[in-house]
């Protein structure tokens, strides 16, 4: 099989549109598009990483082949109802961007599997995200977002999600159903506690929630028994659950700057003597 050009050249890549399936533009200083991008119907992979870009032009819906599209570190504050005809998108980087929305087109994306808006300015999530069927890794990290779609939960693939630093008061009751979860993220938002079912995302092995108030860990964090590093500190806990030595895959556990007695800190030194804890 012959191998694909990578086109990093923008003018050369218009004089012979349909030979493009590579194109890469990384810190080229672009701050627009051409409309003719659209002409490049076998396009795959269009990297845009690291430009000057504050709008895509409506044609970018038209690269029907598209698989794969990294915008991030451009000053996009919205993005055009026709990106989300691309249906055949799979992964799609939007970090550090400026993005203040994002419509419910995002819904029609169903074949994406990664998706990753750390650090725009969005203030909550659109619905339609629970249509993301395929999608396994979610970031939506440093961003104000306050509450999470109800259906959340409907996102049964995910497997890495990580939502820290954001505004979150609380978690839908769907969300324990994201059973495939190994590694999540909810840490430096406003969660004063854990409810019980968090023991139902039981392939968890990295969870990170410090910096919130929690003030008390439910029983049945014991059942997250595959859990390998647990990230706690910085809220305002005094205790741990009896279940907790039910956690034998344990390596790392950080309790820094909670509420811990002397005495509390030794029986959990006692509980797990072979593994890091940070107090």
């Amino acid at each position: 099989m012959q191998e694909q050009k990578l086109y990093t050249d923008l003018n050369e890549a218009l004089r012979e549109p349909l030979q493009v399936t590579l194109l890469d533009l990384r810190y080229k200083d672009l701050e627009e598009l051409p409309e003719d991008i659209g002409e490049m119907k076998n396009l795959k992979r269009l990297n845009l990483f690291g430009n000057e870009l504050e709008e895509l032009p409506d044609r970018i819906g038209a690269l029907e082949n598209l698989e794969w599209l990294d915008l991030q570190k451009n000053h996009l504050d919205y993005l055009p109802e026709s990106l989300f005809k691309l249906q055949k998108i799979e992964y799609l980087n939007l970090y550090d961007n400026e993005l203040t929305y994002i419509s419910e087109g995002l819904g029609k994306l169903n074949n994406l599997v990664w998706l990753y808006l750390k650090r725009n300015n969005l203030q909550g999530l659109p619905d339609c995200i629970t249509n993301l069927a395929k999608l396994e890794y979610f970031g939506a990290d440093f961003n104000s977002i306050s509450r999470l779609p109800a259906n959340f939960g409907k996102l049964t693939s995910l497997q890495y999600l990580c939502l820290a630093d954001n505004e979150i008061e609380d978690l839908p009751d769907s969300f324990f159903e994201l059973t495939n979860l190994n590694w999540l993220s909810i840490a430096g938002n406003k969660l004063s506690s854990l409810p019980e079912n968090i023991g139902n995302l039981k392939k968890l092995e990295k969870f990170d929630i410090q910096k919130n108030t929690i003030t008390k860990l439910p029983e049945s964090i014991g059942n997250l028994e595959r859990l390998e590093y647990y990230v706690v500190n910085d809220n305002k806990l005094n205790q741990l659950p009896q279940s907790f030595s039910k956690l034998s895959q344990l390596k790392y556990l950080n309790l820094h700057g909670n509420s811990f007695s002397d005495d509390g800190i030794n029986k959990i030194k006692l509980l797990f003597p072979n593994i890091e804890i940070d107090f």
